[in-house]
Parts: C-alpha cells; sequence; structure tokens
C-alpha cells in the first residue's frame, strides 16, 4: 500500500491524513443521482465524499481516498471543526 500505511486495516489512519479541518473541498458537477467533492490535502492525497440520507439525517460517506493530489472542480469550501452531536 501507499503513502506509508502498509496494511487494509491502517486505511482509516490514511483516511484521516487527508480529510482534517482546513482541507479544501471542490465539487465537480456531474451526476444528478449522487452529490459528490473531492477533498484534496496536497501533501497526503484525496478523499470522494457522497452526501447520503440516512435516518433522516444527511451524512458523507467516504467513497474513495487515493495518492493524487490534483483537484477538479470549483473549490466550495474547505472541511470545518464538527460538532459533537
Amino acid at each position: 500500500m501507499q503513502a506509508g500505511f502498509g496494511t487494509w486495516e491502517e486505511v482509516p489512519n490514511y483516511v484521516t491524513t487527508i480529510l482534517k479541518v482546513g482541507t479544501p473541498i471542490f465539487y465537480e458537477g456531474g451526476s444528478f443521482k449522487h452529490s459528490r467533492v473531492m477533498a484534496v490535502r496536497s501533501s497526503a492525497g484525496t478523499c470522494i465524499l457522497e452526501l447520503k440520507e440516512q435516518r433522516d439525517k444527511n451524512i458523507w460517506s467516504i467513497v474513495t481516498a487515493f495518492s493524487g493530489t490534483k483537484p477538479h472542480g470549483v473549490k466550495v469550501g474547505n472541511i470545518q471543526k464538527c460538532a459533537t452531536p
């Protein structure tokens, strides 16, 4: 595996190196079926996130993460600190 993570069990650690407060978020457009954005941290990689409705709440689901760091689309914001439920 890339980025210094040697096992599948370490994948969540890889994702957390990307999804940090301040990571830029880009919207590329595309499908009307799915609302997806790209979170890109130049020092770590990219996560593709998809908006889903679950139990009458909107949540962001991680679709994939990879080492590429070239953003696509329009910057629409940055990851913010989440409120504790």
